[in-house]
């Protein structure tokens, strides 16, 4: 049996620790295959729908619309009307103021005044006394004389009509209530465009064809209006230049509107 010399046991110790040395110097280099694998992997895939909306071409945007004005409504035509004309009664004659005219709630005088004067205001319905006061009809009544009357508040300055509507110079109308009911605002295109007689705020403009049922009157039947002139130096001048006798009459519901203690038109483009 042979034992192992010194010179032996020593190279076998140096090889040993050579394998040793190598085995850990090779844990720390990259593996070739492994880095060009790394190196050569491909980029992940780009997402569908990123591509969609990059590629996907711009829209025009549309303009705004502007909107469109419906279409007015056409006026209802109420057929042709006889016209006449009333006014404020005023006590100018110099004659004698005898006749009594009462108060309808007590029966006592409100004021005398002349014979010629009492019929006018009877027919008009509205006069100005000599001492300036506005009285107005109040119907029938059981004093000694009828119709009796009222005083008018001092701002209803041209008297009033049905339920104390006050009266407006060439915008109120007297109906026959079976006809046109009281309040109905009424379109006449024979009064647009003339110019009024008088001086402002109640005459000297251009009519634009608008006036409102006011008012009603015992002679008033049918087709009838009966169209408010303030004075009668109003009328004569509006009846020389105009000489209307006939109206044709719309319903102005849609084309006049309420503008104080008077009307006129709401749209001057609506017919």
């Amino acid at each position: 049996m042979q034992y192992p010399t010194t010179r032996s046991l020593f190279l076998a110790a140096a090889l040993t620790a050579a394998v040793g040395a190598c085995s850990a110097g090779g844990n720390d280099q990259p593996d070739s295959q492994t880095a060009a694998a790394d190196t050569a992997a491909p980029a992940p895939a780009a997402d569908a729908t990123d591509s969609a909306v990059a590629e996907a071409p711009a829209v025009a945007e549309t303009p705004a619309q502007e909107p469109v004005d419906p279409e007015p409504e056409e006026p209802r035509h109420l057929g042709t009307f006889q016209v006449t004309y009333y006014w404020m009664a005023e006590a100018r004659d110099k004659g004698p103021a005898t006749v009594p005219i009462y108060r309808r709630k007590t029966c006592k005088p409100l004021a005398k005044v002349s014979k010629s004067f009492a019929h006018r205001l009877t027919l008009e319905g509205t006069g100005k006394l000599r001492d300036g006061r506005v009285v107005n009809t109040a119907g029938a009544c059981k004093c000694d004389s009828s119709p009796c009357f009222f005083v008018v508040k001092k701002y209803k300055k041209w008297g009033v009509g049905v339920g104390k509507r006050p009266l407006v110079p060439y915008r109120s109308v007297a109906v026959d209530p079976g006809i046109v009911p009281v309040g109905t605002m009424l379109y006449i295109p024979q009064l647009d465009g003339l110019t009024m007689p008088g001086h402002a705020p109640y005459g000297g403009f251009v009519h634009d064809g608008c006036v409102r049922a006011d008012d009603r009157g015992g002679n008033i039947n049918g087709k009838q209006l009966d169209l408010f002139m303030g004075k009668r130096s109003h009328y004569r001048v509006f009846f020389h230049r105009n000489r209307l006798k006939t109206l044709t009459v719309l319903d102005g519901s849609h084309l006049c509107e309420r503008h104080g203690r008077t009307v006129a038109r709401a749209n001057r483009n609506s017919i």
